[in-house]
């Protein structure tokens, strides 16, 4: 009988392989193995415009401009 039982937490895409090797291993390590399946969140995320790599869509001023003006003093949060 096995000493301990031990619960592996996986997604769907890993469960198989994850549950081969598990039960290959499982009675010589001497251990019980349990494969729990997270659940997806359903969530699909795409793209709604395509992207122009290297070009702003509207113009836009860095953050290294944007800070430099405006530099906030220590301790009481007004800018200089």
């Amino acid at each position: 009988m096995p000493d301990q039982h031990i619960l592996f937490v996986t997604g769907r895409l890993a469960e198989r392989p994850l549950r081969r090797i598990v039960e290959r291993i499982a009675a010589s390590a001497g251990f019980m193995p349990e494969v729990a399946v997270l659940g997806t969140l359903g969530k699909s995320y795409q793209q709604d415009e395509p992207l122009q790599w290297g070009f702003l869509t509207r113009p836009e001023t860095s953050a290294v401009h944007r800070h430099a003006g405006s530099q906030t003093s220590p301790g009481n949060g007004t800018t200089e």
